[in-house]
């Protein structure tokens, strides 16, 4: 019933889990941390014989009671940031790296703007890796796993990586494009999630279409070329696609 694990190629990510998971507020459930120690590193927590979402969308009702769990990290340390300079510093960073040749990243940039986005959001401390795999069901408790990527970012990077992961899956983009769409059931997952974790996400909580489309930009401009870089520019010239 317990789990180890250790050291590694990884030494770092270990060492990270257990400062992170021994400084979570208590509402947020992990599994139980029975043993760590630093200099090594290893650790030794409960097993949680769960399952895990089948996708954003079909669980997002397990996927948000995650979500809210994690507002007790957002409201530690939030940090306004304007929206303008996030979109600066993603064209800037494509740009040093001559990827803005791709018409389809000029035109991502025009389209969240035309699609809508807030003055600020807010920057704080995230789980950084917020995905189907990284929550586990067991009975009426949700627990959420895999804190090495933790840190601060941008808190939306929770909301849309769960479906970016899916994406990359499935290959699958109309959740994604829902959510800048606002339709159908894609609507309905981006009104609850601001009701729930939207005063933390940003000053002014709307359904800002562009949102999706800067995620995505934000995540590009961070990331070298390789699959999940191909996976999220194919997910972004999807919705150019559809909704340009």
């Amino acid at each position: 019933e317990t789990v180890y694990t250790m050291r590694s190629s990884e030494t770092d990510q270990v060492a990270q889990e257990i400062r992170v998971r021994t400084e979570l507020p208590p509402e947020i459930n992990t599994p139980e941390l029975y043993a760590y120690d630093l200099s090594y590193p290893y650790f030794s927590e409960q097993l949680i014989s769960g399952r895990h979402p089948v996708s954003p969308v079909s669980d997002w009702d397990q996927l948000l009671d995650g979500l809210e769990q994690l507002t007790y990290l957002y409201r530690r340390d939030p940090e306004p940031v304007s929206t303008a300079t996030v979109v600066e510093r993603a064209y800037d960073r494509l740009d040093q790296r001559g990827l803005l040749d791709e018409q389809s990243l000029e035109t991502a940039f025009e389209l969240a703007e035309r699609l809508g986005l807030p003055e600020q959001l807010y920057r704080a401390t995230t789980h950084g890796d917020y995905h189907t795999r990284n929550l586990i069901i067991d009975d009426d408790t949700r627990y959420i796993v895999d804190w090495e990527a933790c840190g601060r970012d941008l808190v939306i990077r929770d909301f849309f990586r769960p479906f970016t992961i899916a994406y990359y899956d499935l290959r699958n983009p109309t959740p994604f494009i829902g959510l800048c769409s606002l339709d159908n059931r894609s609507g309905t997952i981006f009104s609850q999630y601001l009701d729930v974790v939207g005063e933390y996400a940003m000053p002014d909580p709307s359904t800002y279409r562009g949102l999706p489309v800067l995620h995505l930009l934000v995540a590009l401009s961070r990331k070298h070329r390789g699959e999940f870089w191909n996976s999220n520019y194919e997910l972004l010239t999807a919705i150019i696609d559809r909704l340009d």
